[in-house]
């Protein structure tokens, strides 16, 4: 595993879960006659790392409670969740939509919304190496994700998609200009 500290706390995780794949599902794969690695082999550890990294069940119920806020934050909400890379939370979202564009779709949004690019393998609110849990050691650090109001954003989102308010209504409580509220529902897919 690669122990340099510029690599992401989230990345480290996830290489030895997969890793770990390998161990458990390609034990004939370390012979050392094969130096090849196999892409079906990969993909197979790449599976493993994910689901066990975020089950199934509960990213779906961390997902389904991020509804109101702006994808890329839902992304980064979920992320932080159970401290893994965003990729990884893209790679569940490709995996239950199909949609190999989404990798660009995040690199896009988050550009936009946040002025950085996700290049040089960028991890946006990374988990320091001091608390593998929270990622910080005094409260005063902890990253303003870990406080987002996802309960009411997904009910504004809710009332607005039922129309029991307006979209300058729904932007009104949520605290956004007319502007940002029409850039939330385009995140909303």
């Amino acid at each position: 595993m690669n122990s340099n500290d510029s690599v992401s706390v989230e990345r480290k995780r996830f290489t030895i879960a997969h890793e770990l794949g390998h161990i458990l599902m390609h034990s004939s794969s370390f012979d050392e006659c094969c130096d090849e690695e196999k892409a079906e082999e990969e993909d197979e550890a790449n599976q493993f790392a994910a689901e066990l990294l975020m089950p199934q069940e509960g990213f779906r119920k961390e997902w389904s409670q991020m509804i109101g806020l702006h994808w890329v934050d839902a992304v980064l909400q979920v992320k932080q969740c159970f401290g893994v890379s965003y990729r990884t939370v893209l790679y569940r979202l490709c995996q239950e939509q199909g949609d190999p564009a989404i990798y660009q779709r995040f690199s896009a949004l988050f550009k936009e919304k946040y002025k950085r690019d996700l290049k040089n393998h960028y991890e946006p609110n990374t988990c320091k190496q001091s608390d593998p849990v929270l990622g910080v050691i005094e409260p005063q650090q902890l990253n303003r994700m870990v406080f987002k109001d996802e309960r009411f954003a997904s009910l504004a989102r809710k009332a607005y998609g039922e129309e029991l308010i307006s979209m300058s209504r729904a932007a009104q409580m949520l605290g956004l200009s007319l502007f940002d509220m029409r850039e939330r529902i385009g995140s909303w897919h």
